[in-house]
């Protein structure tokens, strides 16, 4: 009896790796899958057996979906090191001349430690240092996202093992 099992989950096991290699449809993955399904095995274990592959196909599913968002924000990440970036921020500061006409300046402003830097831009700040900026904020929220799915990757993976090995 446990020879039988032990065949009927190796025939399981190889079922489920050809429908991965051939890539089907979910409409066309349960008769693929009942097919190889002994009959042997009693039909409630069997409906069991195809929900818990079902569930792992989405899962697989998933943690594909996960990988290829990772690397398309590593990628991202990538180009904006290659671009350039400036912790920081730009200030508009207004000032009064002597007969009272208000002026805008522009003021680049960033910390280090508890020390606050400040450096004059203008009446206008460079766009290359926008641009600088606008990239650091990005990447910090790439960073974020990315560290996001690298969890649910984690956990993703954790669900399919105990599926796996239930």
């Amino acid at each position: 009896m446990v020879m039988r099992m032990l065949d009927a989950e190796k025939e399981l096991l190889e079922a489920f790796i050809e429908y991965e290699t051939k890539k089907l449809s979910d409409e066309d993955f349960a008769p693929h899958i009942e097919a190889k399904i002994p009959e042997r095995i009693p039909e409630g274990l069997q409906k069991y057996i195809t929900l818990l592959l079902k569930k792992l196909n989405i899962l697989i599913t998933t943690l594909n979906e996960i990988d290829d968002e990772i690397k398309a924000i590593e990628k991202e990440m990538r180009k904006l090191e290659e671009e350039g970036m400036e912790e920081g921020w730009i200030e508009k500061r207004w000032v009064r001349n002597k007969i009272g006409q208000k002026y805008t300046y522009y003021y680049y402003v960033r910390r280090e430690g508890k020390k606050r830097e400040v450096k004059y831009l203008g009446s206008k700040p460079p766009a290359s240092l926008v641009k600088k900026i606008q990239n650091y904020r990005r990447y910090r929220e790439l960073r974020r996202r990315l560290k996001e799915l690298k969890e649910a990757r984690e956990r993703v993976a954790r669900r399919i093992t105990a599926i796996a090995f239930a």
